[in-house]
């Protein structure tokens, strides 16, 4: 799976800056992980989920009872 794929590197870095994600490309994730995963991508730092939000989210809550 190569989702930024391309044979110019200045291509690859637009894609990478403006391109929306598409979770359709990984069918099996919950939609807590797109939600986690969504918030950890988010291009405006000041929207970003932090680390410690990050601990707090529903996701990492639920894996976190399975592996104790």
């Amino acid at each position: 799976m190569f989702y930024f794929k391309s044979d110019n590197d200045d291509t690859i870095t637009a894609n990478v800056i403006n391109k929306k994600i598409d979770f359709g490309i990984l069918p099996r994730v919950s939609m807590e992980c797109r939600d986690a995963l969504a918030s950890m991508l988010e291009r405006d730092p000041r929207k970003r989920i932090s680390a410690h939000e990050l601990l707090q989210h529903s996701w990492i809550q639920v894996g976190s009872v399975l592996f104790k």
